[in-house]
């Protein structure tokens, strides 16, 4: 099994990932950043373009059978815990939501691009406990699972 995480910084894909490959002990491939995050930062920084390869590497891991893990997390905690880091590149709680409306825009790319996103999407809120949010994460992939 692979499980690509995508999200703004600060929502916690790393632990998440982490928290997960535990429960699955550490037995299935996980990213913590999926070419999702590489076409969002691109347009974020304006960096060179080459979404026509991030998006054919979505197509070919779709194609093996990923899911892709949006970990989404409300503004206000995405600002708290850039605060707790010093995150420098992090300037206010409005670079959080403006990262937020690029994600949801490419997300949204991705599910008219390829017909299985939909069936291969999860969204996972993080603003909490991180291990009910891992618990649900897997309860969420085994019914997926359950229907490949």
């Amino acid at each position: 099994m692979i499980i690509m995480f995508c999200g703004p910084d600060c929502c916690g894909k790393d632990s998440l990932m982490h928290e997960l490959s535990k429960t699955y002990n550490y037995n299935y491939y996980m990213s913590p950043r999926s070419p999702i995050c590489n076409i969002v930062y691109d347009r974020i920084y304006d960096r060179v373009k080459v979404e026509t390869t991030h998006f054919t590497t979505i197509k070919k891991l779709l194609q093996m059978g990923a899911y892709f893990v949006y970990v989404d997390v409300v503004p206000d905690i995405l600002w708290a815990r850039a605060q707790a880091k010093h995150e420098p590149h992090i300037d206010s709680i409005q670079t959080f939501k403006a990262h937020i409306r690029i994600y949801e825009k490419v997300i949204a790319e991705c599910k008219e691009k390829f017909d299985n996103y939909v069936h291969r999407f999860i969204r996972i809120n993080n603003s909490g406990d991180l291990v009910i949010a891992t618990k649900k994460l897997k309860s969420k992939i085994a019914k997926m699972r359950e229907n490949d």
